[in-house]
């Protein structure tokens, strides 16, 4: 099979030489001739993957070397491929540079977004494995793999692949392709899955996708992989606090990794050198500003600094705003007994449930609550809303005899819960 669809990259630069390589075989045959420049691998069914090196990445005095991801290209159509990025801020910090283009944008000139998942019986995700694999076993360099939002699924996803030598840094990316977007993702997926088109309109669209990436053997869920652990030397994850990504995407794969624990306020992780920090980086899925990611990369990478020790030394140094500590998502079961004393409920003509979090900011800790309206037994309707949002118990006849509140945490561990009675009931 071949995608007729696919359209020519621009591989013509003056800045680099261009070499072509028959399959990854070829390519990685004999690093030592391998040389710096924009190299296309051909992958198979008409599909090649761009690889950017530059200063010697391969090199084994490098010791360091920085591999990069794109996330999502913006006005698609009016630009063409190969997308490379980390070209700047590599050249900045010395750094040599691994670059990967997403070989699946050039099959369409609407998609922007790919997550470097390749497309029906193009193996991608096992390409790049392959390659940084090979890069850490020929030249023993460590490799810090960058990306944000797509790209930083991307750089979990590899390193978790690759292992040993292998360290990300990257912000608010997935964990979970199929929890992003459902308009970016169907797009991806009808592009690159010709049997999905027209088949993706139901309410059972996620189980269609997963049976085919499944059969073709594509990671699209890192939760998955990393509940069995962590397979490489260490991450630091940027996860804005009021990004939408922080609960859909950061929790449920925190909460995946065995061995989590807070270990600085507002940072997660299993021990140093794999950390999550939950900050304000920018204002919901903004990236973080290139200066920041730079000077980051820079402590891990020349300084030699954890990951906790770069999130501790920034700050102290005021790199982030934090006017919203109180608010960021945590893990508060070791403080439920306060909590079930800070929290009070006002229940309204027998129908209207007001929480207040007393002496507490309105979304502190992330607390949320979960409503059930409970008639004969069953559960008839579910509900989550904030702290001071009310809850109205709404049906028709009121039909329905009691309300079970539970309190759940940042993270939504079930704190306690309480029952508020249909006071109709009482008064018949």
């Amino acid at each position: 099979m071949s995608f007729e669809s696919s359209r020519p990259c621009q591989h013509e630069s003056p800045y680099h030489e261009h070499h072509e390589w028959g399959s990854v075989d070829q390519f990685l045959e004999d690093l030592s001739v391998v040389r710096d420049g924009l190299h296309s691998i051909q992958l198979g069914h008409g599909q090649h993957l761009d690889v950017l090196l530059r200063d010697a990445p391969l090199d084994p005095v490098s010791r360091v070397s920085s591999v990069f991801f794109n996330g999502a290209v913006t006005q698609r159509a009016t630009k063409t491929p190969p997308f490379l990025s980390g070209a700047g801020m590599s050249k900045k910090l010395g750094l040599p540079l691994i670059s990967f283009a997403d070989p699946t944008l050039t099959l369409s000139q609407d998609l922007g977004l790919a997550w470097y998942l390749g497309a029906r019986g193009v193996d991608v995700q096992g390409a790049i494995a392959r390659i940084l694999r090979a890069a850490v076993d020929f030249s023993g360099n460590d490799l810090w793999l960058v990306g944000g939002s797509g790209g930083g699924f991307a750089a979990l996803q590899a390193a978790q692949r690759v292992g040993s030598g292998c360290h990300v840094l990257v912000w608010n990316p997935q964990t979970d392709v199929l929890e992003y977007s459902p308009r970016l993702v169907k797009q991806f997926l009808e592009t690159t899955y010709v049997s999905l088109r027209g088949q993706l309109n139901g309410s059972d669209w996620k189980e269609r996708a997963r049976g085919v990436l499944t059969e073709d053997g594509v990671q699209w869920d890192l939760k998955s992989t990393y509940e069995r652990g962590i397979f490489y030397d260490g991450f630091l994850l940027i996860q804005n606090w009021n990004d939408w990504h922080t609960r859909s995407h950061a929790v449920p794969w925190l909460k995946a990794v065995p061995g989590v624990s807070e270990l600085w306020p507002g940072v997660y992780g299993t021990d140093s050198d794999h950390v999550l920090w939950f900050t304000e980086a920018g204002d919901g899925h903004a990236p973080p500003p290139a200066e920041s990611v730079q000077r980051m990369l820079d402590h891990v990478a020349h300084f030699g600094l954890s990951p906790l020790d770069v999130v501790k030394w920034n700050q102290r140094s005021g790199l982030f705003p934090t006017e919203h500590q109180q608010e960021y998502v945590s893990d508060l079961r070791g403080q439920r007994q306060a909590l079930e004393h800070a929290i009070q409920f006002v229940y309204l003509k027998g129908e209207r449930i007001i929480p207040t979090l007393k002496d507490l900011s309105v979304d502190f800790g992330g607390v949320r609550f979960r409503y059930e309206l409970v008639h004969r037994g069953q559960i008839v309707e579910t509900k989550l809303a904030r702290s001071g949002s009310a809850y109205v118990a709404e049906q028709p006849n009121r039909q329905w005899d009691y309300v079970k509140v539970t309190v759940l945490d940042g993270f939504d561990h079930e704190l306690f819960e309480t029952n508020f009675v249909n006071q109709s009931l009482e008064n018949q």
